[in-house]
């Protein structure tokens, strides 16, 4: 999405390859003057060195997204000035931008420090634009702690303050980033709220990079809530505003979201043309990232049209790239797309380890997460600290001034020095309290961290239609029981099935029909099967039971099992009457004597010979054998 904010990542929010939808935030650019310009050139050619502490501020201003270690150094250099010759809402304005920088290298805790210094300055000066900037850049600090309520309270602030004030284009901004506050928390229609305002006050001020950000985000949000041709639209339009104010980051963005938006609507032809455009543009750009996201999508479209080869060259080059970045997000997400890829490919090494590496990063941005969260509280303790300190070293300070007049007039001493002592224990009572509420907070705040955890486990193991356990889940089942031994006990069998004639359903009935059919054969095979076993949809139409310490013949008994109850009762799903049948293939992991993937490739032949003589029936290995031998 776009926004005034900058590039922000919503921590916690797995993005999937084929089911989700990766949100990018570019920052709305701000206006240039002349002057400006001429400044960074000075500052590149080495000509000249900014002198004052109004054009050092400028390059604060440039600096702070793209190299913010150089922005910190200007910032100094503007301070130092300032203290020479003082002027507050210089002094204001540096410090805004210091927030956003410091927000940039993570270093939240002086982020917030030196903008509560950057508000209180100017609340004092009554600057109101630099008063409202400021508030805007804590917001952003705490967006990125995932405090969603504190950073609504910073920018609702900084919007009431721009109404009055009239800064129509703030106004704007304000407006988008409180939609994206909502946004995020699942309040669409708030959120499409806030956007068309923001797209109004756009388009009468003729902002073109704004209305394009804009729309851009309403398209964001008709995507969310599915609706595809709302969505379409609002990226059309973006597009080619995008266009016409000449930014080709922006269009760079649009570009991906429409692929995406494509590949989920399934209109694959579309997907790749948008797709190809993105990728295009952002290498032109030097647009890594965008890059890398859109060679994502494109690894995806091909595994779904069965180009597995193809895939797995672009997202091999699209996950260096990312690991040249060092963008965690992107890196998770590739991974697990070559883990799904390699699957596909039956390479069960590679995609063990390319899903190894997707666990990994996965803990680590948990982890940052985490961590992010505790150091929110931790500012949040240590400034109500200081502000406790300062109000305790004012009241010394009274008191001090109070005891020299008593000792001047030698009258109350006893009094004052019972006063200062209550003090002290009410202050040292107030501080053991807030310290133990902070110390509730955090550990609530870890469970919270640690539920969340094990639901995305959760979510990684299982079909998000069916309930079952996915492909991967089950196959980490198979290695657990293969890696236990050859013993009797360790030993299992598999039963493959695939639904007879479900093509024609979904294309007799289309795509609703044919989910209500694999959701009832999913409940179904649960019905059948012991607790003992595994069920998991193993792609498409595709069901596998995994049935440890049963042997061949029992294995057949459960599939004729479950074929006689696919077969009994059609699927009824409003009033439509959908008969299914399904074949089987049944094979055995025998004491050793075979692989994981030689079972499966046995389960996998029976279940073609069961086809090839009509379908509805269970074939098992041996038969294989049979027919191999007749042929």
């Amino acid at each position: 999405m776009g926004t005034i904010l900058g590039q922000l990542l919503r921590p916690g929010l797995l993005a999937s390859t084929l089911t989700g939808r990766r949100r990018s935030r570019n920052r709305l650019p701000m206006t240039r003057t002349g002057v400006l310009h001429l400044l960074f050139a000075w500052h590149v050619i080495g000509v000249s060195q900014a002198q004052s502490p109004g054009e050092l501020a400028d390059l604060v201003d440039h600096y702070r997204s793209s190299d913010p270690p150089l922005a910190l150094e200007y910032a100094d250099q503007a301070l130092e000035r300032l203290d020479e010759n003082p002027d507050p809402r210089t002094r204001v304005r540096v410090m805004a931008e210091m927030v956003w920088a410091f927000r940039r290298l993570g270093r939240y805790a002086e982020a917030l420090a030196i903008g509560a210094q950057a508000q209180a300055i100017a609340e004092r000066i009554r600057d109101q634009k630099g008063l409202s900037r400021v508030l805007n850049n804590i917001g952003i600090v705490y967006w990125y702690l995932g405090d969603h309520e504190t950073t609504m309270d910073h920018w609702m602030q900084a919007l009431a303050i721009r109404e009055a004030i009239n800064d129509v284009q703030g106004v704007a901004g304000s407006l988008n980033n409180i939609g994206l506050v909502y946004a995020d928390i699942g309040d669409h229609q708030q959120a499409i709220a806030q956007f068309r305002r923001a797209l109004e006050i756009s388009e009468n001020i003729g902002n073109l990079v704004y209305q394009a950000n804009h729309l851009d985000n309403l398209g964001e949000v008709f995507a969310a809530m599915g609706q595809y041709a709302e969505a379409e639209g609002h990226y059309q339009r973006a597009l080619s505003v995008a266009r016409e104010a000449a930014d080709r980051k922006a269009e760079v963005s649009i570009l991906v979201n429409l692929g995406t938006l494509m590949l989920e609507a399934g209109d694959e032809s579309q997907a790749f043309a948008f797709l190809t455009a993105g990728r295009v543009l952002a290498a032109n750009l030097g647009e890594g990232s965008k890059q890398t996201e859109a060679e994502l999508r494109l690894a995806t479209l091909l595994l779904r049209q069965g180009d597995s080869e193809q895939a797995l060259e672009i997202a091999d080059s699209a996950l260096e790239m990312a690991r040249s970045r060092g963008d965690k997000a992107l890196l998770r997400d590739l991974s697990q797309a070559v883990s799904e890829i390699q699957s596909v490919r039956a390479q069960w090494k590679d995609a063990l380890l390319a899903y190894k590496e997707y666990s990994t990063i996965n803990e680590e941005m948990l982890k940052r997460q985490r961590d992010d969260k505790i150091t929110l509280l931790q500012t949040q303790f240590e400034t109500a600290n200081r502000e406790r300190e300062i109000e305790r070293l004012t009241l010394e300070n009274e008191h001090r001034n109070r005891d020299l007049a008593q000792v001047r007039t030698n009258r109350n001493l006893m009094l004052i020095v019972l006063g200062l002592f209550l003090v002290m224990i009410v202050f040292l009572i107030a501080a053991y309290r807030t310290k133990h509420r902070s110390n509730q907070v955090i550990r609530r705040q870890n469970a919270e961290l640690e539920t969340n955890r094990r639901e995305l486990m959760r979510l990684a193991s299982s079909d998000p239609l069916t309930g079952l356990l996915n492909r991967r889940a089950l196959m980490g089942k198979m290695d657990a029981l293969a890696e236990l031994g050859d013993s009797v006990e360790n030993q299992f069998s598999l039963c493959l099935l695939d639904l007879d004639s479900f093509k024609a359903v979904n294309d007799e009935n289309g795509h609703e029909v044919g989910d209500a059919v694999l959701v009832e054969v999913a409940a179904r095979l649960n019905q059948c099967v012991s607790p003992s076993h595994s069920v998991a949809r193993w792609g498409g139409e595709e069901f596998m039971a995994l049935l440890p310490e049963e042997d061949l013949h029992a294995a057949l008994d459960l599939a004729e099992k479950i074929r006689r109850a696919l077969e009994a009762a059609p699927v009824n799903h409003r009033g439509l009457q959908i008969r299914i049948a399904a074949s089987f293939g049944v094979s055995a992991h025998g004491s050793g004597y075979r692989t994981i993937r030689a079972t499966l490739r046995a389960a996998d032949k029976a279940l073609y010979v069961a086809k090839h003589q009509g379908g509805n029936q269970v074939c098992c290995e041996d038969l294989v054998s049979d027919v191999a031998h007749q042929t």
